[in-house]
């Protein structure tokens, strides 16, 4: 028979196991909406998914206006891990190329391509709700400069491709070689795992 203070103790355990598991099945509930809101599209009722401070610092309409570059197909939550108050949701997602020069490429079959990349968001209980933090993006110029290969969906690159559109092939062909020389951090091939479309 347990002693009064070993069934104080294994009450607490289960209390606080229960309370851990009720916080887990809340966050991946919420981030599923959020993510599922991203699949169709929805950026105008995602922004309210968002945390206080995003929301604080950017207006509803620059957050939808900045959602341009791919359509994203689907995506898989591998992993959740909380820290009292703050959470990491690990995922996947597949995507296609919805920038208007990327449907220049190859008579639109380069945006017809399915890519993918894996991710970790920032999670936070906010009044007992979880929000996504939205991490302020770093532009492709800033990402190349730190070494990182940037994803082809970088503006740079599309500017480029829409500067050459009306050449011939084999001359596009020649100075896309050139680009690629000068710019060795820019990637002009599809994007490696673990790295997202860029932004405009």
């Amino acid at each position: 028979m347990l002693s009064r203070a070993a069934a104080w103790s294994l009450g607490l355990a289960l209390l606080l196991g229960g309370c851990q598991g009720s916080r887990e099945s809340q966050l991946r509930k919420r981030a599923k909406e959020f993510y599922d809101l991203k699949v169709e599209g929805n950026w105008k009722d995602m922004y309210a998914y968002l945390d206080a401070n995003t929301r604080r610092r950017m207006p509803r309409f620059n957050y939808v206006m900045m959602q341009t570059v791919a359509d994203y197909l689907s995506y898989e939550i591998s992993a959740v891990q909380i820290e009292e108050d703050v959470a990491k949701v690990k995922l996947g997602w597949k995507y296609k190329l919805i920038h208007p020069a990327a449907l220049q490429v190859d008579e639109g079959k380069f945006a017809e391509e399915v890519r993918g990349y894996d991710q970790e968001d920032e999670w936070v209980l906010e009044d007992g709700v979880w929000n996504y933090v939205l991490k302020p993006a770093l532009s492709p110029a800033q990402r190349a400069k730190q070494g990182e290969q940037v994803p082809v969906a970088s503006r740079d690159f599309f500017e480029f491709l829409q500067s050459i559109q009306d050449l011939p092939p084999d001359e596009r062909k020649r100075k896309v070689e050139e680009w690629r020389s000068q710019h060795p951090n820019l990637m002009t091939s599809a994007p490696p795992a673990g790295a997202p479309p860029t932004q405009p």
